[in-house]
């Protein structure tokens, strides 16, 4: 029985990894400059914006991507029908965006919001010319390459956003940001893998990858929902400058678990689609994998808990209480950013294990309980009593995703608990510990790198005490050896 990640992905994983920390600094650098330069009203009208173009791509994707790469019998016929199919599809979105975006000013009262959704909306059809160079490299477990091209992108991104924030642009820093940086992954991938563009539209191929797309359009649809009905409420309801708070302390509290997302899950959708046939592989790869995004997610979060006050003053504020208004949403996404590294994992195990009926079920839990309760919640309440109400949707997704697990891999509570226990045991004695210390730490950025090198360093030592040091030795071994 393998016991470890097998050669292949933990060189993957490693690629990624490397990839996504140059990735994460450059992302990190830009997000505290732009919130530095920036106001809340700024983050919110291009988060309104992305809502409606996240939809559009959402649909326009079909699942084609997922199905080209999850497919067991696969050949150029297939890849070009799933490409002809993408360019249609997206090729049509855009226009229903085009024309559609008028309507934007009925839900946000703000013209920027039409003319950023036309811009935005070009991405669509761009990141098509994508797809058959970065389907072939991921289907040939090449990630080096794609992690170059990805790394390049957060690059682009960060050093265009800084540059146009620095000097007035405003939100249209983030706009031009994201289409250079989308312009920039498309041309990469095409560099790492040159391949020829054929029009080709095989009928009963197309009738395959849309029935299986079909399901996953499904469950990213419920994902969608999931991701964005609050943000679309929030700034329907309560303006640009609400959503921006809001925004601010979604995206850090849910910062890393989405650069874990993008380091381990991109290596293991296609390869667990590899391993379909191999189910202790696929049992033992996916317990150590969840093992360690939660240990990296947890510390991030944790930390960005204890310190958040700091972090929004001296750090994002500019000296200032600017984003204080964040400060409780900030903490309670701490705490969905954790439960979010549990989930991501499973579902992407049970799309690559030919069951994304089994995610769309979670997601709907979730759906339901987002659009029953964050309307109430934020006309009647506030961001903190919608992001509570979107940490309990997650909290119920795990305890469904758990169970879905336990019946298609044998994966049991008794695997689960033996690996997430250690960990949060951990951080509670850890928090309790700072808690205890708090008022002691000096109001000043030196206080914030004291506080949080403490809460880092404490939780290292308790954990390598109470689980073994044996953990961080293989996470080197993942990240550093070949």
């Amino acid at each position: 029985m393998q016991k470890r990640i097998d050669t292949s992905t933990a060189k993957n994983i490693s690629y990624s990894a490397i990839g996504r920390i140059v990735a994460f600094a450059f992302q990190a650098c830009a997000n505290v400059i732009l919130s530095r330069e920036l106001v809340s009203s700024d983050y919110g009208i291009v988060n309104f914006a992305m809502i409606q173009v996240t939809l559009m791509a959402t649909l326009g994707s079909f699942g084609i991507n997922n199905a080209a790469v999850q497919r067991k019998e696969f050949s150029e016929n297939t890849l070009y029908t799933a490409f002809t199919i993408k360019l249609i599809l997206s090729i049509l979105i855009y226009a229903i965006l085009y024309f559609a975006a008028g309507y934007s000013v009925y839900f946000f009262n703000d013209l920027n919001v039409v003319r950023i959704v036309r811009i935005l909306a070009l991405t669509i059809v761009i990141n098509t010319f994508a797809f058959i160079p970065s389907t072939l490299l991921a289907r040939e477990l090449e990630f080096r390459k794609i992690v170059m091209a990805e790394t390049a992108n957060y690059v682009v991104s960060a050093i265009i956003a800084i540059a146009m924030a620095v000097n007035g642009f405003k939100f249209w820093s983030i706009v031009i940001a994201y289409i250079f940086s989308n312009i920039s992954f498309v041309t990469m991938v095409n560099i790492f893998k040159p391949c020829k563009i054929v029009f080709k539209l095989d009928r009963q191929v197309a009738v395959e990858l849309i029935r299986y797309g079909y399901s996953v359009l499904l469950a990213s649809l419920v994902s969608f929902a999931v991701f964005n009905f609050d943000n679309f409420i929030v700034g329907a309801v309560a303006g640009s400058s609400v959503l921006g708070y809001y925004g601010l302390a979604f995206n850090w509290g849910s910062m890393v678990c989405g650069i874990m997302s993008a380091v381990v899950l991109s290596v293991l959708f296609p390869t667990f689609s590899r391993m379909q046939d191999e189910p202790e592989k696929v049992k033992d790869t996916y317990l150590e994998i969840l093992r360690y995004s939660a240990i990296f997610c947890v510390i991030w979060n944790l930390t960005l808990f204890c310190v958040s006050d700091l972090f929004l003053v001296h750090v994002l504020g500019k000296g200032t209480d600017k984003w204080l208004p964040a400060l409780t949403a900030l903490k309670v996404f701490c705490a969905y950013g954790v439960i979010r590294s549990l989930i991501e994992p499973t579902n992407t195990l049970l799309m690559a294990s030919g069951h994304p009926k089994l995610v769309l079920k979670s997601g709907v839990i979730v759906a339901a309980v987002e659009l029953l309760l964050i309307y109430p919640a934020i006309k009647f309440g506030s961001i903190e009593v919608v992001s509570v109400v979107v940490l309990i949707a997650y909290m119920c997704q795990v305890y469904f995703s758990s169970k879905y697990i336990g019946s298609i891999c044998n994966i049991g509570l008794s695997d689960l608990a033996n690996i997430l226990l250690p960990i949060f045991g951990t951080a509670i004695v850890i928090y309790v510990l700072y808690y205890a210390l708090h008022s002691k730490i000096p109001n000043s950025f030196t206080g914030l790198i004291l506080a949080a090198s403490f809460v880092v360093a404490a939780f290292i030592v308790f954990y390598g005490f109470v689980a073994g040091w044996t953990h961080y030795s293989r996470i080197y071994g993942l990240i550093i050896k070949k």
